[in-house]
């Protein structure tokens, strides 16, 4: 709790909780988004019996990684463009996914993550940035909470030279509250 009080301070953001690697903080923060803190729902993952289990994730944004995504029980949803993406939303959409490393993609017809972030924003649906990869630089810490993501993945290794094993999901404190819920001990 302290570890993740100081990184929320480093990065910016609400809270932040250290995870056993940053697939496991993608899998962490699908989880929270998709139970909250419902216990009879955590106790239910990875198989939830809800409606709202859809992981919404433009195209130019997949990477093998986000198979975390369906390991917290979440059914992915790839779409094409901006208007596929809003048109996909409903009540069943518990999650947007987007990739830090876009933003440096010259592939023409990649979403920007602050589209992105636009649009979960507006539908009031939570947007998690897969930023494992993206330091350096350090204002990659910071990046992405200022766009307004509402959590980001880091990992502990890479570019922070810590142990590859472990990593970083920040964001808000009620998604972060949800994700150690569904973490160990918890869980």
């Amino acid at each position: 709790a302290a570890a993740g009080r100081r990184i929320a301070e480093v990065m910016k953001t609400e809270a932040a909780l250290v995870t056993s690697g940053s697939f496991s903080a993608m899998l962490l923060g699908a989880a929270a988004c998709l139970t909250g803190t419902d216990p009879e729902k955590i106790a239910a993952l990875p198989h939830p019996a809800w409606d709202r289990k859809e992981c919404l994730i433009p195209k130019g944004h997949r990477v093998v990684y986000d198979r975390a995504y369906r390991a917290a029980g979440m059914t992915i949803i790839e779409v094409e463009n901006r208007d596929q993406l809003t048109n996909a939303i409903s009540g069943k959409t518990a999650m947007l996914a987007g990739l830090g490393s876009t933003e440096r993609s010259r592939r023409p017809g990649i979403m920007p993550l602050v589209e992105l972030i636009s649009i979960g924003r507006k539908a009031g649906i939570p947007v998690l940035i897969d930023a494992a990869s993206e330091l350096p630089p350090v204002s990659s810490l910071t990046h992405y909470t200022a766009m307004g993501a509402d959590l980001t993945v880091i990992s502990g290794g890479k570019g922070l030279l810590g142990p590859q094993s472990t990593g970083i999901l920040a964001g808000r404190k009620d998604l972060i509250e949800a994700a150690a819920l569904n973490h160990s001990p918890n869980a």
